[in-house]
């Protein structure tokens, strides 16, 4: 059975408007469990309680719910239309993008109470 599609995969799907940009690139990089930890969590954050994966050549570190995810990251294109809400956790972003979004959908109330905000504001984390 295939997996449903995040929305960050309905996003990247979406954008490749013009056949140029609908060429699907491989993700280049290596993903792999961190290295020495021997399958135990390393805590580097309060929040983030799943395992860490290392990155590329540099080893980047990344929350274990990026691999699902890196494809569609790495092959996402911006749009010019596309606006982005950037804050700091637990300071009020919800209600950004709800602000956000009304504003640019002439403040549309009724399909605002109909699509879930995730539907209608993707979140890239």
């Amino acid at each position: 059975m295939a997996s449903t599609p995040t929305n960050i995969e309905k996003v990247a799907n979406n954008n490749n408007n013009n056949e140029s940009e609908s060429k699907v690139k491989i993700f280049p990089y290596k993903i792999q469990p961190v290295e020495g930890n021997n399958g135990e969590e390393i805590d580097l954050s309060k929040g983030e309680k799943t395992k860490y994966l290392q990155v590329g050549p540099k080893k980047w570190f990344y929350p274990s719910g990026y691999e699902r995810q890196a494809h569609d990251f790495y092959n996402f294109v911006a749009r010019p239309s596309d606006i982005f809400v950037i804050s700091f956790p637990r300071s009020g972003t919800t209600w950004t993008q709800e602000m956000v979004w009304l504003l640019s959908n002439n403040l549309d109330y009724k399909k605002a109470s109909q699509v879930n905000l995730k539907e209608r504001f993707p979140f890239l984390e």
